[in-house]
């Protein structure tokens, strides 16, 4: 069902424990984005490789199939990628390998330019510098989708912001980053003057017509800051 949302908040961490909190997330980022960078050089190399020889036609198809093959899947005959089905549970339905599907992003993203049939490999192979390596003990942003997490250095807060489109809170909370996140946050051993709200809205309590109805609302409470706010 459709239901346009979003939400957003302050947390702010304890003094003592902020720079373990963002150095751990910041760490947890770059060793993601790091194995992303060592994903698309192997695919890029094997894609070069894939075309030495060939011309035309034939080249580009070398190419494209084996770089969806470094994503674990397979290209259609649109230049679609197809990732591979699995079985949900021994009677479930058969669903895509989501982890293929974001291999082929960041190939994809990295590696080509274009699009389907048309998309071709770029020049020259993938930099580090093009991942977004975070320096450890510095103020970051963070992105993806309608999604962003900031870690701010001068008042120990990460603020946690969902823009408003369909669904944007549930995929925002799907990120890997995200999960990260609350995950840390419940690790937290709270103090006097730390903690905060994220609140949020959607379509559906806008509608609400009776006295004060419709308005934001409180969707967690971290710390004993947050439930004074």
């Amino acid at each position: 069902m459709s239901c346009y949302e979003w939400e957003q908040g302050e947390i702010v961490i304890p003094k003592g424990q902020w720079a373990s909190f963002r150095t751990e997330l910041l760490r947890k980022w770059n060793t993601t984005q790091t194995a992303n960078w060592e994903l698309a050089k192997d695919a890029y190399k094997a894609a070069k490789e894939a075309g030495k020889g060939k011309r035309g036609k034939n080249r580009k198809a070398a190419i494209l199939n084996s770089l969806a093959n470094s994503a674990g899947g397979s290209l259609s005959q649109w230049g679609e990628f197809e990732a591979p089905q699995r079985r949900v549970g021994y009677w479930g339905a058969m669903e895509e390998d989501t982890g293929a599907s974001l291999k082929w992003d960041v190939i994809q993203k990295h590696c080509l330019t274009g699009w389907g049939n048309d998309a071709t490999l770029v020049k020259t192979q993938p930099q580090k510098k093009d991942f977004d390596i975070k320096p450890l003990s510095k103020s970051a942003g963070i992105s993806c989708g309608d999604a962003h997490v900031s870690l701010n250095n001068e008042n120990n807060v990460v603020c946690w912001v969902v823009h408003e489109n369909n669904r944007a809170c549930d995929r925002a909370h799907e990120w890997w980053f995200a999960q990260e996140l609350f995950k840390a946050l419940k690790s937290i051993k709270w103090t006097r003057n730390s903690g905060g709200n994220i609140i949020g809205n959607d379509e559906y309590n806008r509608e609400e017509n009776w006295a004060g109805g419709g308005g934001n609302y409180v969707k967690q409470i971290w710390g004993a800051s947050g439930n004074r706010r």
